[in-house]
């Protein structure tokens, strides 16, 4: 197994563990949102899928319209699905990975946005969580 031959590529390293890290930390605050919506009244998936499809249609059934509540349910278990995924790419990309290849800045330029993206979906995920439980708190 070969190694990082450069700073810039201990860099890219770092970055990359960072990544993988951001993207497993957003998929479970998507996950955790999801799980607090669901607790006020959706139904219990045994198959998210299904679930989804089944909120879905029973809102139109009953002539209601979806509302926020709803979209952050949904945006947050699409989005943690969305994590996981590319936590699992970053996972693959870093036990295949040439190392001496990292010592590029345009890996380096690639590696920011990925954690840019992944930090963002776990801080903003967080805050949906923590103000739906605020809300709910204050409000009781």
């Amino acid at each position: 197994m070969s190694h990082p031959e450069t700073a810039l590529g201990w860099l890219n390293a770092a970055g990359l563990f960072w990544q993988l890290v951001a993207y497993l930390g957003a998929a479970l605050a998507g996950l955790r949102l999801f799980s607090e919506l669901k607790s006020e009244g959706a139904p219990r998936p045994f198959c998210v899928i299904a679930a989804v499809t089944r909120c879905l249609l029973a809102l139109r059934a009953r002539g209601q319209r979806v509302d926020a509540s709803d979209m952050l349910r949904f945006g947050g278990l699409a989005l943690a699905a969305l994590c996981l995924a590319m936590a699992g790419n970053t996972a693959f990309y870093l036990l295949h990975a040439d190392w001496r290849d990292l010592g590029a800045l345009q890996s380096l330029l690639w590696v920011l946005g990925h954690i840019g993206v992944g930090s963002g979906l776990m801080v903003a995920l967080t805050g949906a969580h923590r103000l739906i439980v605020e809300g709910r708190d204050h409000g009781a």
